[in-house]
């Protein structure tokens, strides 16, 4: 799972036990008896929100588009180490129809001709991400270099 982390510990350590709101989409939503585990997808990664409450949750399910308020805090069982708590949820928008790919499994499995065919949802999902952001850190990295050689980017 790719969590916030660089531009968001700072944040924690500084914003720890205050209330935060967050905006994203509805990434996974694990029940655990007492306890309802909503990943949120937002665009620097995501982020692990904690609710007690059903009434909370406001209905959200999967690719819902929401708005989570709760405390924001450093917990090291969580993966990235911090997590929203006490979370309450608004609902946006809900989508029209459910995904047609699971995006919080690890690993999609999709033949290649289904995963071009749903290029823009299966984006959507860290592992798949992850391969375009490595490809713009390396071009990255190899225009910094050739610019402080006073080269030119020619397109």
């Amino acid at each position: 799972m790719e969590i916030l982390s660089r531009q968001m510990t700072t944040a924690v350590v500084s914003r720890n036990n205050q209330a935060v709101t967050l905006h994203g989409m509805v990434h996974a939503l694990r029940d655990m008896g007492g306890i309802t585990f909503l990943t949120l997808r937002t665009r620097r990664g995501l982020v692990q929100c904690v609710c007690t409450d059903k009434q909370a949750l406001d209905g959200a399910t999967e690719g819902c588009a929401v708005t989570v308020s709760g405390l924001w805090r450093i917990e090291p069982r969580s993966p990235g180490g911090k997590e929203l708590a006490e979370t309450q949820v608004t609902v946006l928008s809900r989508p029209a129809a459910p995904m047609p790919v699971p995006l919080a499994k690890r690993k999609l499995d999709l033949h290649l001709d289904t995963e071009l065919g749903l290029r823009p949802v299966v984006l959507r999902a860290p592992r798949q991400r992850a391969v375009f952001r490595i490809q713009a850190a390396v071009c990255r990295a190899f225009r910094d270099f050739l610019q402080s050689r006073e080269f030119t980017e020619i397109h």
